[in-house]
């Protein structure tokens, strides 16, 4: 089967009934306007003013303080990925758009529509606030990254090097980076900060199962979702060398998006074979033994897990 057809039957089933429109049948899109009008929802009483774990699930999303773990909240929301900005702005993929919470929110202050297209992960523009967001259909349209800028009108983009996309990752100079597959083979593409194409970056490594990317500070950090690592990848000019790993003991055979901050990486798995329930903690690059697991937090159904988590830094 093609990462493609994958990748959209499991969007398919990951979040119910919320997708019911998004796979079904013949439908309607309503005409919504850029951005929905900003809602009135000021943090909720009980949040801390430090950092925060917002972690996104298929039946519900929750909110945790850091780094004792306490869950503060639990978020009546689904999302495929979560990523955040250095305002401690939280980011939620969804169908047919991305939620914005402020930090310490357990509402979205603002949600921007995407139409048909439904967004899988995203990435925010140090430099610019730009939001990116790789976003495909179910029918009638391809698979695309989509920048939603922070000043000026949203820009569409098609990734010539890769076939099918998976996540994505600004660097510090507002570079815009994009893994996936071609064909079989994992593939990396670049759009330049200023450019107007993504261009083809080499890696010789194959990278199975890859997922998560983002910029850990110095390199590409590449997550593996089957016996999860982490790839530090340098990218030159249009190659890439791995010129680190991160390994982790502890943590199960499978695991969903992760997100690393100051020195701390928090990715979501669960021992053995299980689906990701629960959100294990290491020291970053370093790994070995996790500093912290939350778990015990997920009372839904039997497919109830965590597809992704972020933290939410106010600065």
């Amino acid at each position: 089967m093609h990462l493609s057809t994958f990748l959209k039957r499991t969007l398919c089933t990951s979040v119910g009934a919320a997708l019911t429109a998004a796979c079904g049948g013949p439908q309607t899109p309503p005409v919504v306007p850029l951005e929905q009008a900003p809602l009135v929802q000021p943090p909720f009483p009980q949040a801390p003013k430090g950092t925060l774990i917002y972690a996104v699930g298929d039946e519900s999303s929750f909110v945790f303080g850091y780094p004792r773990g306490k869950l503060l909240h639990e978020i009546p929301t689904t999302g495929f990925s979560a990523c955040s900005d250095h305002n401690g702005n939280v980011f939620v993929t969804q169908v047919r758009g991305i939620a914005k919470y402020q930090h310490g929110s357990t509402e979205p202050v603002k949600t921007y529509r995407l139409g048909a297209g439904t967004a899988y992960s995203c990435t925010v523009n140090p430099r610019t606030q730009d939001l990116a967001a790789v976003v495909f259909c179910i029918r009638g349209c391809g698979e695309e990254v989509v920048i939603v800028r922070k000043h000026g009108p949203r820009s569409r983009y098609h990734v010539g090097p890769l076939s099918a996309l998976l996540y994505c990752a600004y660097d510090d100079n507002g570079n815009l980076f994009v893994d996936g597959y071609n064909g079989t083979q994992f593939g990396l593409a670049e759009l330049r900060s200023g450019g107007d194409r993504f261009i083809n970056i080499a890696l010789k490594k194959q990278i199975n199962a890859a997922a998560q990317i983002q910029w850990d500070g110095t390199n590409l950090a590449i997550e593996t979702r089957e016996d999860p690592v982490i790839y530090r990848v340098a990218v030159s000019g249009h190659t890439a060398q791995i010129v680190g790993r991160t390994r982790f003991v502890g943590i199960g055979y499978r695991a969903t998006q992760s997100w690393i901050e100051s020195g701390t990486i928090a990715l979501a798995s669960a021992p053995y074979n299980k689906r990701p329930m629960e959100i294990f903690l290491y020291n970053y690059p370093a790994g070995g033994e996790p500093t912290k697991i939350i778990k015990g937090f997920i009372r839904g159904g039997s497919h109830a897990m965590v597809d992704g988590v972020t933290f939410s830094v106010p600065r």
